[in-house]
């Protein structure tokens, strides 16, 4: 393991993130109303994660030298401080402004502080790298004088009319989401009152306060539709708010943190991407304003937000994509559910088929075999999966992904800087799923676990501890990290299934599942065994014996039923074994249920979920008791008074703050986390998932039993570099019940899919970070299966159909509210229209009508609620052809 420091390592990288915006809870929004452009930038992502350029980075200097004036904060006396009766710069200490110019000019002997933000166009909800250098430290990291960074985001200013104002060239304070955290110590978010202004703690006397300021009062947040709010909590939380409380620097006067900017999903108050229905603005701005301590006295402490600290901030403009709900006046739609693996993909293509060819498409995340039942029942003619659906159905190659474990761990000591080549071998990742480590259980109430399953006290208590691990990354203690639990999926997928035949391919591996002992005689936690000992049969006996006494020794829960486990796990994706719960208590008269382990280690709903959770340093948990006679939302099972909600709280950037988690490649890059080196069984090769190491291991699939389908191969070549969770994803395509229209339309989208689309880059319409292009063979196959598409003639569709479902109408185009923001932009591109009317098109068979969820990508309501949905429709169609332009891909 390794780890580095941005200012000495140079990769030649110039990746950028792509992608939409993913909320907590799991929806995605897409912008629509962006014309294609030249693909650029983008081309390159890796297991370190992190990146300093894209197309788009921008760098500013504290001393504004060379910063245009969006860029700009004067320190002199043309800057009027905002709500402070036309107080100007110049009326600031002179010694507060004498400690930053020491600090942060040009002739502070490191040439001058500079912040680097890695991308600043074409913003999602996604994670940028912002980048200090040049800023004099003077004190240990550690010092409360030691020169600090808090970022922030704020949607802008409001004009004369009270009203957002586009052209402003600096944001309000008011505008910002910060001062919702829990604690510096924390190192995510500012104190409570982080937006209070005191006497003593800026230059500032009573009476100085414009409007309804004044001295020991909260600053307001201002959100974008024009409320403001002191308390809050209405707007964000220590939870979801994004701020940064605490960036520092190293002895060199460099750091780096990566920060999640966040779009109006996300962050409703800050409105950033434009959406019609909604207050939004398509830019918002960072702002990192620095504290030097005491160094100054009373006059460099207190509120980032204080007038005095404002002052002397770094600030840069932000531009996001668009967030609009539809396609207006698309002629052609289609609808599709399927694997998760292509959300990130048909999100950013979703706007390029819109605007050039006029095509609306409506993609649903779903579990790959329910996708796959549903094309097999006719509920659906479009699927896409990373297995053969039914054996009739025409399959092509559109996305190549993989399967990751992503995480985030720093070594704090000097910035901090972020750890990588983190090594894991098939064993050590069934030890992180089968709770195979002592402070993955219950390391909250020790003395309950300690009491209720004795044996847990001779497990070891982290991975960080295990010799296998330490064995693997010998230099992992000097980082001080401690990775801990593995945050996995709910949804049973093609994705969980291939972590699982990726550990059963593995002979230590599936022998620790069966109850054998590792090298070093550390066995799996019993109550996840398959209790066969098939490849330890010697050791059977004695081993059964042991676990079964500490089986018997725990004090399980009165519903829990004790079986052996079985692998792939056929009830879950990764199961949860509930042999241990907290006690019920009692709070003064109420009574508080037992806490389950499906509280203390909840599931996530998505892959992109976890990206992000991991992203933030987030492990979900839920172990708030919220009574109901404080939340009348707080409702628990039947006869209860409350129930066990969410306490996860992002972790902050030192060794506690390592999280680990499940995801993809696609929202691992998206979030620019770092993924583990996936090891063989010896240790000896260790491949990192990444562009080539998915195109190697795609030249090894072994060829399916349908036609079109090719599968992983069960042994990767790891010394020739193959990344052994690489997964394809195909469009599964059932042409009975197909119109000819219908077929062209679903052509012309994999057309897309298949040629333009596999360009990397970071734009609108291009491949997102996180994929491979498709090989040489794929886009054979493509191709083939694309012409047969074409080749679909209305001979195939009953002549007595059923009930028909009415065409749908083209949706009308939409104006913005009038409301609320008014936001200038430039109108979409206009589309090209077919020389002809088009025929309406075909009623859909009732047999294809299902309920569509309101979770999608690309019509009026969407979203993503994996998991939860029933059947899609199938495609109305007008036949809108284009030719195809191959990817440069080998």
């Amino acid at each position: 393991m390794k780890f580095f420091h941005r200012s000495t390592r140079n990769n030649g990288r110039t990746m950028g993130i792509v992608g939409l915006g993913i909320l907590l809870a799991g929806s995605i929004a897409i912008g629509s109303g962006l014309t294609a452009q030249a693909v650029t930038g983008g081309t390159d992502w890796g297991h370190v994660g992190w990146t300093s350029e894209t197309p788009s980075t921008v760098t500013v200097r504290w001393d504004n030298v060379g910063n245009t004036p969006e860029q700009s904060v004067p320190r002199d006396a043309t800057q009027v401080l905002p709500h402070t009766n036309g107080r100007t710069y110049m009326d600031i200490d002179e010694r507060a402004r004498s400690a930053y110019q020491s600090r942060f000019g040009s002739d502070n002997g490191l040439g001058g502080a500079q912040m680097t933000v890695s991308q600043t166009t074409d913003l999602v909800n996604q994670s940028i790298s912002v980048k200090i250098t040049g800023a004099q430290r003077v004190a240990p990291a550690n010092d409360p004088n030691s020169t600090s960074f808090r970022l922030m985001q704020c949607w802008g200013a409001p004009g004369p009319d009270g009203k957002p104002d586009p052209a402003a060239t600096s944001p309000d304070p008011l505008s910002c989401q910060s001062g919702n955290g829990v604690s510096d110590a924390a190192d995510n978010a500012t104190l409570k009152d982080g937006r209070r202004v005191e006497y003593g703690a800026d230059w500032m006397k009573e009476g100085d306060l414009a409007n309804a300021f004044s001295v020991g009062q909260d600053l307001p947040f201002q959100s974008i539709d024009g409320k403001r709010d002191t308390s809050l909590d209405s707007q964000f939380t220590v939870v979801t708010t994004n701020e940064i409380g605490t960036f520092r620097v190293g002895e060199d006067g460099t750091g780096e943190r990566l920060f999640e900017v966040q779009t109006g999903s996300e962050a409703p108050g800050l409105g950033c991407g434009y959406r019609p229905d909604a207050p939004s603005m398509s830019t918002c701005w960072l702002v990192a304003v620095p504290k030097v301590g005491t160094a100054g006295g009373k006059y460099t402490t207190g509120s980032p937000l204080s007038p005095a600290n404002w002052a002397e901030r770094l600030q840069v403009k932000l531009g996001f994509r668009d967030i609009d709900t539809g396609c207006p006046g698309g002629q052609a739609r289609t609808l599709t559910a399927g694997s998760e693996l292509l959300s990130g993909a048909l999100a950013s293509w979703a706007p390029a088929l819109c605007e050039q060819k006029n095509i609306s498409v409506g993609f649903t995340p779903l579990g790959d075999e329910q996708a796959r039942q549903q094309l097999a029942a006719g509920g659906q003619s479009l699927a896409f999966t990373s297995k053969a659906a039914a054996s009739d159905a025409t399959h092509i190659p559109v996305a190549m992904a993989g399967v990751v474990i992503g995480y985030r761990a720093f070594n704090s000591f000097n910035g901090p800087m972020p750890v990588t080549d983190l090594k894991l071998n098939a064993r050590l990742v069934a030890k992180l799923l089968t709770q195979s480590y002592r402070g993955q259980i219950d390391d909250a109430y020790g003395t309950q676990i300690a009491a209720k399953a004795p044996w847990t006290s001779g497990l070891v208590y982290a991975q960080v501890e295990d010799p296998e691990y330490q064995k693997l990354n010998p230099d992992f203690a000097q980082s001080g990290a401690r990775p801990g639990e593995l945050i996995a999926s709910i949804t049973r997928s093609d994705a969980a299934l291939q972590v699982w035949q990726w550990i059963l391919n593995d002979k230590s591996a599936r022998s620790f599942l069966n109850g054998c002992p590792d090298p070093y005689g550390a066995v799996i936690n019993p109550f996840y065994s398959t209790r066969s000992y098939a490849e330890c049969p010697e050791q059977a006996v004695a081993l059964e014996k042991t676990a079964a006494a500490q089986r018997a020794s725990t004090k399980t829960p009165s519903v829990f039923s004790d079986a052996p486990m079985s692998y792939p796990p056929t009830g879950s994706a990764f199961p949860l074994s509930n042999y241990y719960e907290r006690d019920a208590v009692t709070e003064g008269t109420e009574q508080r249920s037992a806490l389950t382990f499906t509280s203390m280690h909840p599931r996530e709903n998505t892959l992109s979920v976890i990206g992000r959770d991991v992203g933030r340093g987030l492990t979900p948990q839920n172990t708030r008791w919220c009574s109901f006679d404080i939340d009348s939302s707080c409702v628990g099972a039947v006869g209860e008074k409350g129930a066990w909600k969410s306490s996860a709280v992002p972790v902050g950037w030192g060794p506690d703050g390592t999280t680990m988690g499940i995801t993809d490649s696609v929202s691992a890059a998206k979030y620019q986390l770092q993924t583990a080196l996936l090891c063989d069984e010896t240790g000896e090769h260790c491949v990192g998932a990444d562009t080539d190491s998915l195109r190697k291991a795609a030249a090894g699939f072994d060829k399916g039993s349908v036609a079109g389908i090719q599968q992983p191969s069960v042994t990767p070549d790891y010394a020739a570099g193959e990344y052994p969770m690489t997964m394809p994803v195909y469009a599964a395509v059932n042409t009975k019940k197909l119109t000819a229209a219908q077929a062209g339309t679903i052509a012309d989208v994999l057309d897309y899919a298949t040629g333009t689309g596999q360009q990397p880059g970071v734009v609108s319409g291009s491949l997102p970070n996180g994929y491979a292009p498709l090989t040489t063979t794929m886009l054979s196959q493509a191709s083939v299966g694309i012409a047969a598409l074409r080749a679909v003639t209305d001979a195939v569709v009953p002549a007595a159909a059923p009930a028909a479902v009415p065409a749908a109408a083209p949706a009308p185009a939409r104006a913005p509210q009038a409301a609320s923001v008014p936001v200038t932009r430039p109108a979409p591109a206009a589309v090209a229209q077919p020389a002809s009317t088009p025929a309406a098109p075909a009623a859909i068979p009732a047999a294809q009508v299902g309920t569509t969820a309101a979770a999608e990508i690309g019509f009026p309501q969407f979203g993503l609620i994996a998991g939860l949905v029933a059947a899609v429709v199938a495609g109305l169609a007008s036949p809108v052809i284009g030719r195809r332009r191959k990817a440069g891909a080998r």
